[in-house]
């Protein structure tokens, strides 16, 4: 048996009511280069054809069904179905391009790396929005663990893992609700992941307001969230990355100032009360709202002036 017919790389795509975007998602993964891979759909529950758009596939891909349970459960699952050496987590409305899998495959094994990064497209129905590409100059664990919830960062349609590594940091946490694939990857640079980047490939995001797995929002989301972020500040306690936390900072303080604008007291207090676990608060946003909120406190100062 060759290689490619053992199947050393999967594609894990949880999937949610996309049946309108779910076959182009799986076209993309068949139409790659270079090897054959293990395509996994999982279906969480959807209400609509998406089950039977994935079966319309045949024996190409496998499907899996059960119970709303989440994203992180959906991709977890897909993960120990496989024995697939690199697995890649896609989700359902975007699509991969290029020398992606094999290339990145390659990659990792002549290097040993945990994470292969590629460029990624961004994008809507109509038009590309973005392409980045930055990660190549940055392959450093410390550097994107300060920087990635500031911009420098791809969503998972641009990230191969190595299986192994993704189990022993505990896969993805099903707890989280939002920003799942940020707290994976922060776990991951937190645990030293050995990172490599293919110049081949393209993962392509498709930014769109719809009835997925990861942009519904509530009060209750953004406390997870706040709850996600608390634990990843205290796992880098004594650590070197204690002194790289710009990230965590700036995604505590916005979601902070978002709660207070939406009513939500409790959930803003909260994020505060992280942020002052870790040191003084630092007001972000204009001299003006720096002054304001300095004076005020960051609560008076949104119901007073607003956000």
């Amino acid at each position: 048996m060759d290689r490619d017919s053992q199947n050393r790389v999967a594609v894990v795509i949880p999937c949610y009511n996309a049946e309108a975007t779910l076959p182009r998602t799986i076209d993309s993964v068949l139409a790659q280069p270079g090897l054959t891979a293990e395509v996994i759909v999982v279906d969480d529950g959807s209400s609509d054809g998406s089950v039977a758009a994935a079966q319309a596939f045949g024996d190409r891909i496998t499907v899996l069904t059960g119970q709303n349970g989440g994203a992180c459960l959906a991709r977890n699952r897909g993960m120990r179905v496989s024995s697939a050496e690199f697995v890649l987590f896609l989700d359902a409305d975007d699509e991969i391009a290029g020398d992606h899998l094999a290339a990145g495959a390659g990659i990792a094994e002549a290097t040993g790396a945990d994470i292969v990064f590629t460029a990624m497209i961004q994008r809507n129905a109509t038009r590309i929005l973005e392409v980045r590409d930055s990660l190549a100059e940055h392959l450093d664990c410390e550097y994107l663990f300060a920087n990635w919830l500031l911009g420098i960062q791809v969503n998972p349609s641009a990230i191969l893992w190595r299986r192994s590594f993704v189990e022993r940091i505990g896969g993805w946490d099903e707890r989280v609700k939002l920003q799942q694939d940020g707290d994976l990857v922060m776990r991951a640079f937190l645990n030293r992941a050995r990172l490599a980047h293919n110049p081949r490939g393209y993962g392509i995001y498709y930014v769109q307001n719809n009835d997925s797995l990861s942009w519904s929002k509530s009060e209750a989301k953004e406390r997870n969230y706040v709850e996600t972020l608390a634990r990843l500040v205290a796992m880098t306690e004594g650590t070197p990355f204690a002194a790289h936390r710009q990230s965590l900072e700036h995604a505590l303080y916005r979601t902070a100032r978002m709660a207070f604008a939406r009513g939500w007291q409790e959930t803003g207090q909260a994020a505060l009360d992280v942020l002052a676990r870790m040191g003084p608060i630092r007001h972000r946003g204009t001299l003006r709202h720096r002054a304001l909120a300095s004076v005020l406190g960051l609560e008076r100062k949104v119901r007073l002036w607003g956000a």
